[in-house]
């Protein structure tokens, strides 16, 4: 078995078809976004208590219903993942 090693990722954009949705800032390995539209995302520890709001910057992001691909990008932390 391996462990998890506790890290980050800096400034993620995720990729949506041909849109993005980019974060300004920086979220652990332990941590959940919950984007609900708008100019911000939340940032949640693993028991759902709000940690940060950090804004976004939409590119033609939009997801349709049904099938979809999704990838991110973004600098590691340290240690890398």
């Amino acid at each position: 078995m391996v462990g998890e090693k506790p890290t980050s990722i800096k400034n993620p954009v995720i990729h949506a078809g041909a849109g993005t949705l980019a974060i300004e800032g920086e979220m652990k390995s332990d941590q959940q976004l919950w984007y609900q539209g708008g100019d911000k995302v939340d940032v949640y520890d693993k028991n759902w208590n709000l940690q940060a709001t950090l804004p976004v910057v939409l590119q033609d992001y939009d997801v349709d219903k049904g099938f979809s691909e999704f990838w991110i990008d973004g600098a590691c932390g340290n240690p890398p993942p």
